[in-house]
């Protein structure tokens, strides 16, 4: 009865279509896997950015209030 059934859909009007369906899939699962390693790469680069932001606007605050320090020195007082 198996024999039968394989039979009929090697020779029905869809036979090529399965066939190629077949060799397909391997390809698009290697495909999909590759896709999803780069998604979860792009998203890591990307939370690595925002904290590169962060990191160099704490930096550009710090040197800027540097910079205001070295313009208006403090005044020390004299003992």
């Amino acid at each position: 009865m198996e024999v039968e059934q394989n039979k009929e859909k090697n020779v029905g009007p869809y036979c090529e279509l399965v066939t190629a369906l077949r060799r397909v899939k391997q390809p698009l699962a290697d495909l999909l896997a590759t896709h999803d390693q780069f998604v979860l790469q792009n998203i890591s680069i990307m939370n690595d950015v925002k904290s590169l932001k962060t990191v160099r606007r704490l930096a550009e605050r710090a040197k800027d209030a540097e910079h205001a320090t070295q313009q208006n020195p403090q005044p020390t007082s004299a003992a």
